[in-house]
């Protein structure tokens, strides 16, 4: 069984690519992926190497 951490990095790999998808970290044990909008929940799993996926919808975000 892999790490939260371990998850975490191949989520990063996985996920930060597709559009609409803006962050990906961990809380309490499970994957949080921060999405722009609700609408790209739809095409991400649920559980992701064994660990619980979240969502946080936050908009698009920009630099500073």
């Amino acid at each position: 069984m892999s790490s939260i951490q371990e998850a975490v990095e191949a989520a990063r790999r996985e996920f930060l690519p597709m559009r609409g998808v803006v962050g990906v970290g961990w809380m309490d044990g499970a994957i949080v992926v921060y999405i722009e909008t609700p609408d790209v929940a739809r095409i991400l799993p649920r559980t992701y190497m064994g660990f619980p996926v979240v969502f946080k919808v936050t908009g698009r975000l920009t630099r500073l």
